[in-house]
């Protein structure tokens, strides 16, 4: 009896782990499609640095659409790891994202994705400063709207230290959207709190719908995408020459 109950159990147990699976690479497809970071990419571009990738899913997203030279960067090991687990980038690189070792104009694209507001206020506006100065064509930044409270999880990096507003971006020439829905997707939220319930993946699984929803009305949302086409800018002061 008891073996037949230990059997049922395990049965249980991996139709559970297949259905999250399954469910897990249908919000991955999803985002795809309705994500706003993939229609904003600049896909025009050959090389991409992740400066702060973590485990690299939204770069997952990337290589969807098209197969950039990619490497990612972290200062969290295990971020690393995962991330190479995935085959997310062609080069990966354990190091602090304030101290890049890269020369001027190195990547067409810089993705610095939830990275800024880890930092002290100064030391990650120069952190912008600096990646605006390796890319040659884009420069993608999200953080949070405003200080958004979160505390370390198993990394004890993910604490966050400041905020900023779309307001200071616009000002350094930035594109603005807005996206997240505070109540659900923060660290505070209940897809965050309850992340292995089935009610966190249902979440998880709207949330492209969500994001839709937020292009026309950008209420609620906690964080933001700023992104500057460095090409642009340089073609339009080339033009301004004659």
């Amino acid at each position: 009896m008891q073996v037949r109950k230990f059997v049922g159990d395990a049965s249980i147990y991996r139709i559970k782990k297949l259905l999250k699976e399954v469910v897990r690479k249908l919000i991955f497809l999803l985002h795809k499609y309705t994500y706003p970071l993939v229609n904003i990419i600049d896909y025009n571009g050959k090389t991409l640095l992740d400066a702060g990738c973590g485990t690299g899913n939204p770069a997952r997203l990337l290589q969807l659409r098209s197969r950039f030279f990619s490497v990612g960067v972290d200062v969290f090991r295990q971020n690393l790891l995962l991330a190479k687990k995935e085959r997310t980038y062609r080069e990966y690189l354990l190091a602090d994202v304030r101290y890049l070792p890269f020369k001027r104009r190195t990547f067409d694209i810089i993705l610095c994705l939830q990275v800024i507001e880890h930092l002290p206020k100064k030391e990650a506006t120069n952190l912008v400063t600096h990646i605006e100065a390796l890319a040659r064509r884009q420069v993608v930044i999200t953080t949070p709207i405003g200080f958004l409270p979160q505390k370390a999880t198993d990394n004890p990096y993910d604490i966050h230290i400041s905020g900023f507003t779309p307001n200071e971006f616009l000002y350094r020439g930035y594109k603005i959207k807005k996206i997240g829905i505070t109540k659900f997707y923060a660290q505070e939220g209940i897809a965050f709190k309850k992340s292995s319930s089935l009610l966190s993946s249902f979440l998880y699984a709207i949330e492209p719908l969500f994001n839709l929803f937020f292009i026309f009305i950008p209420r609620g949302t906690h964080y933001f995408i700023a992104f500057k086409n460095l090409k642009e800018q340089s073609d339009r002061s080339f033009n301004s020459l004659f």
